[in-house]
């Protein structure tokens, strides 16, 4: 910044250069000028960061701006070939210096940029000592705050809390670790669930709100759960039916909209690409959601509908295929996965429909399919269809 509040990040700068083209070129970045900048400011040892020489400052940005070249096709070669000789060779400085100098949340970023690099296929040592040490801090910081009996109000509370308890329960359980929901027992009585006793009448949308999305990582026979499930559905449909979304303790844009969505979409069946566009929604972002719209096009000039294909089955087909290839990468995948399923939906509901139907004109129509499958003109579906019509 010109008046010098702040010096300019290597590892935020990393980040933003990471972000793809927003006009869907997977293979150019939106900010091409952040790359130019980490090239044009590596420091003479091949590492990025503040001059004064911090171990936990220089790994952490030079790791960072090493993503970002490598996400490119490793563009600017040499600079990232100096900066993993840098990374390899003082990454156990991180052993060496004093813990008081580590940067705030370096034992959460770090581990996860780490994984992040290594999906990229950078070669990272993660079995050194110093990086099991980092990742052993990460987990103990996780669930520093958590306890048998929930999370406290604040630090130094002997309080519980229910919404921190079923903020914390939910995401210790979705990262994998193993934690009792007997917490919720100290906050049930009679089937209703809250801090302390008369709360329930005013109790704070979000609170409840998060116990409801804490009872969908729930196993079976986990009867506490069970209960605070129905308990909190009940309140937050009541609430809803009222237009009471509101919460004394938060201002939001859309409450109402993610306490609808959640009511209607529970967790195991939605899909985070799709949550995150919602989210955009409700903080800001346009009223639409689209799907691709070439898949759109080519429902519409292969004259689909005409074969009883309607476009609600379009845009399940493309749920079910971002549901298993979510990856910004492949997204044309995601196009062929839907295409396939429509073509083979279409058929079939064609033939079903046609009950004259005889088994030398299904074969005829395999043979036809056969004969233009390498046909990638878009009027070879609507041609083969046309054929039988």
């Amino acid at each position: 910044m010109d008046d010098g509040e702040i010096s300019i990040s290597p590892y935020d700068t990393a980040w933003v250069g990471l972000i793809k083209d927003v006009n869907g070129s997977d293979d150019s970045p939106q900010f091409p000028f952040c790359l130019e900048w980490i090239a044009n400011n590596q420091l003479p040892d091949g590492s990025w960061g503040d001059k004064i020489f911090l171990a936990h400052d220089r790994l952490l940005n030079t790791l960072a701006c090493l993503v970002a070249l490598k996400s490119w096709n490793n563009i600017h070669q040499d600079k990232y070939e100096k900066g993993m000789s840098f990374l390899k060779e003082n990454i156990f400085r991180l052993g060496n210096e004093n813990e008081e100098h580590m940067t705030t949340g370096f034992e959460v970023v770090f581990p996860s940029l780490l994984e992040l690099a290594q999906s990229l296929g950078i070669e990272v040592p993660d079995d050194s000592h110093v990086l099991q040490k980092i990742f052993a801090m990460r987990n103990e910081k996780i669930k520093r705050y958590w306890s048998e009996e929930g999370v406290f109000v604040a630090r130094n509370s002997q309080f519980p809390d229910i919404d921190d308890t079923s903020m914390g329960f939910r995401l210790l359980r979705l990262h994998g670790y193993d934690v009792s929901p007997d917490v919720f027992q100290q906050f049930e009585e009679g089937g209703e669930f809250f801090c302390f006793p008369g709360e329930t009448s005013q109790q704070a949308i979000t609170h409840t709100f998060n116990l409801y999305r804490a009872t969908q990582v729930s196993f079976p026979g986990e009867k506490i759960l069970e209960k605070a499930r129905q308990f909190s559905e009940k309140n937050l449909r009541k609430k809803f039916a009222a237009n009471k979304l509101l919460d004394k303790w938060v201002i939001a844009k859309d409450l109402p909209g993610e306490v609808a969505y959640a009511l209607e979409v529970p967790w195991y069946a939605s899909l985070s690409r799709i949550e995150s566009r919602f989210y955009i929604d409700q903080y800001g972002g346009e009223d639409d959601v689209w799907i691709d719209k070439t898949l759109y096009r080519w429902y519409t000039e292969c004259q689909l509908e005409n074969f009883g294909t309607s476009k609600r089955d379009l845009l399940l087909a493309f749920f079910l295929a971002s549901a298993s290839i979510y990856e910004p990468e492949r997204s044309r995948e995601r196009i062929a996965w839907a295409k396939t399923a429509i073509l083979v939906e279409t058929i079939a509901k064609y033939f079903h429909n046609d009950k004259d139907s005889r088994h030398q004109q299904r074969k005829a129509f395999v043979d036809e399919f056969k004969k233009y499958c390498n046909n990638s003109q878009q009027y070879a579906c609507s041609y083969i269809f046309s054929f039988y019509t």
